[in-house]
């Protein structure tokens, strides 16, 4: 049974990563469609309450080392930036976003922090209630 636990865990953990995919397009996305004027503020909030979502579902669900997670979600977040700047962008609107690794680097600069406060609550959550089913 230990064994059949351990297989599964590498397939949960790119769960993260294809969250952090789907954050990083929507991400990207958000602060460039809902906001034309080029604001921050959206852009802010969305890193800060995407970032900790997905840190929180993923330590829900995956027994992976938080590191590890937290490293799959950046690294999902920078595709899903990549993907919307350099193909869907270019599809749609035909113009290049030549300045889309500085809003990535702004996401996951804001986005680091409640990354690893959601995967560290998720984390503690997750303990504590098989603390108690335990008893």
């Amino acid at each position: 049974m230990v064994a059949n636990n351990q297989s599964e865990a590498p397939a949960r953990a790119y769960l993260a990563f294809v969250l952090g995919c789907l954050t990083g397009l929507l991400g990207s996305m958000s602060s460039l469609y809902l906001d034309p004027g080029g604001g921050l503020v959206l852009q802010l909030t969305s890193a800060v309450f995407t970032t900790f979502l997905v840190g929180w579902i993923s330590a829900r669900v995956s027994s992976c080392h938080l590191a590890y997670l937290g490293a799959m979600i950046l690294l999902g977040i920078g595709l899903g930036f990549g993907v919307d700047a350099l193909f869907v962008h270019r599809l749609f609107h035909g113009a290049e976003r030549g300045l889309w690794p500085l809003e990535l680097g702004f996401f996951e600069a804001v986005g680091l922090i409640p990354c690893a406060a959601g995967l560290w609550v998720g984390r503690s959550t997750l303990r504590r209630r098989r603390f108690r089913d335990r008893l």
